[in-house]
């Protein structure tokens, strides 16, 4: 059962084009998002090999995450109340239902170990694509974004590779990195080791390609993080060669040195000078106006974004104002009249948890949170329980590092592309250790 099912000939596809597809083309005719249907389609593939008993499934227990869901999904319903665009919210509601299910198929399709390692082979591959045209990118200066970039001397632009903007390619380059240096190690096939190297090297230059400050700074708390709580099966001397050559390259790229230095400083700033919360909370224009004469216009109208949303989300508790139509609700008079210290500020929060708090209110948000505790309960489970509990140590890496990053930089959990890619990866990897005793 398993080797040649539809379920796993259709996984391949899914892969391959939730990768690969750029976000320009995501959606068909304009108006069908491709990556949201394939889901779908995934997922009914998955239920008609299940009903006709053509593939194996896992007796891996759904029920946490399936009872911590739907309770997101039920309190997104209120929304539909207060939303000025009842379509959008309806869409970003099916959507949101598309994660789970697919959360859902790779936790229970039961692979055998050559389908396991034909999928990781698979995303290898499609991720290395990634990072050769990201390097395309920049050195041919193909659809370069260029906004920010000013601020680092040298820089050419700011690498996407075809995602929706610069940070969810970082994002993306996260998700990957810890699991490729884990690989790396593990692997004894010298082919294998070298090519992984490649790969790694490459991911630390895109990473710095993007030229996000959050990215990086993730990055690099994932790499300590692995090296920390790994220890001596990735702190090895092919790692410290793959961190030389990778030091070596990425500080001879015009304006990494000033990359570099101002990530640092402005996680500096953050951790000793500043509360962070009061930031978002409390913060007052003046103290914005303050972070712009010190040269930081992007950090000063983040705050501004998140303390819009936040005054939005506190007048609207229970409901919210409509489940992905925030845009909708600041382009209205409502908001010109109820907010007119906002008037000029007309794009999301850069955080997915106050984006969620003004849409869906705070029991939405609660649930949701609730959702990504039981990944949390998974992961310690996995840590605790298995003798090679490798694998759930990277795990529970990179979901801080994810849910890091939807704090404090970006709307990743709202992104077909890169929360699909998330879960999928996960739901693999609880998958696999819960099927096999070594990685």
């Amino acid at each position: 059962k398993g080797k040649h099912n539809l379920t796993f000939i259709s996984i391949y596809i899914y892969l391959i084009i939730i990768i690969l597809l750029p976000k320009d083309l995501s959606n068909l005719f304009g108006v069908i998002p491709i990556r949201t249907t394939l889901t779908y389609i995934l997922f009914l593939i998955f239920m008609l090999d299940k009903y006709k008993n053509k593939i194996a499934v896992n007796d891996i227990s759904f029920k946490w995450f399936g009872i911590g869901y739907g309770i997101f999904l039920f309190c997104t319903l209120p929304s539909l109340i207060m939303t000025k665009s009842v379509v959008m919210t309806l869409y970003t509601i099916v959507k949101f239902l598309a994660f789970i299910l697919l959360f859902y198929v790779f936790i229970k399709v039961k692979f055998t170990k050559e389908e396991y390692k034909k999928i990781i082979n698979l995303i290898i591959i499609l991720t290395t694509l990634k990072f050769i045209w990201g390097l395309m990118e920049y050195i041919f200066e193909i659809d370069l974004f260029t906004v920010g970039a000013y601020k680092y001397p040298g820089a050419k632009g700011r690498v996407t590779a075809y995602f929706f903007n610069t940070i969810y390619y970082g994002i993306y380059i996260n998700l990957v990195f810890a699991y490729g240096l884990y690989f790396f190690n593990k692997t004894e096939n010298k082919r294998e080791k070298i090519f992984l190297g490649i790969v790694l090297v490459l991911a630390f230059i895109n990473i710095i390609l993007t030229f996000t400050r959050s990215s990086f700074l993730v990055f690099s708390g994932i790499a300590f993080l692995e090296l920390i709580i790994l220890n001596k099966k990735v702190l090895t001397k092919g790692t410290l060669l793959i961190i030389i050559v990778s030091l070596a390259i990425g500080l001879a790229i015009p304006g990494t040195n000033t990359f570099v230095l101002t990530s640092v400083n402005d996680i500096t700033r953050l951790v000793f000078k500043n509360n962070f919360l009061e930031r978002f909370i409390s913060q007052d224009k003046v103290q914005a106006d303050k972070d712009a004469e010190m040269g930081d216009y992007s950090l000063s109208h983040r705050v501004l974004f998140a303390k819009t949303a936040v005054a939005i989300g506190r007048d609207n508790e229970l409901t919210g104002i409509g489940f992905g139509s925030y845009i909708d609700y600041i382009e209205t008079e409502e908001f010109t009249n109820k907010y007119p210290q906002y008037n000029n500020v007309k794009t999301h929060p850069h955080s997915s948890f106050i984006l969620m708090f003004s849409e869906i209110g705070v029991f939405g948000l609660a649930a949701f949170m609730g959702f990504i505790v039981t990944i949390f309960v998974k992961i310690g489970a996995l840590i605790k329980n298995k003798t090679n509990n490798d694998i759930a140590k990277v795990m529970l890496i990179i979901t801080i590092g994810f849910c890091i990053t939807n704090i404090i930089a970006e709307n990743a959990f709202y992104d077909t592309q890169i929360f699909s890619l998330y879960l999928l990866i996960i739901g693999l990897s609880i998958n696999y250790l819960t099927n096999y005793k070594t990685a």
